[in-house]
């Protein structure tokens, strides 16, 4: 789940849509999720 708040709705309609575009693409995400890990970044899952 995520969850944004702020003034510019255009600002979070926008994040909505790129947020949007990796979540339902299974292999967009793979690669995301290789990248972070790769960078260091650990998931707590």
């Amino acid at each position: 789940m995520f969850c944004a708040y702020g003034r510019d709705l255009g600002t979070l309609e926008e994040l909505g849509t790129l947020m949007a575009a990796i979540a339902t693409d299974a292999d967009r995400m793979r690669r995301l999720v290789a990248t972070a890990e790769a960078d260091g970044f650990e998931f707590d899952d």
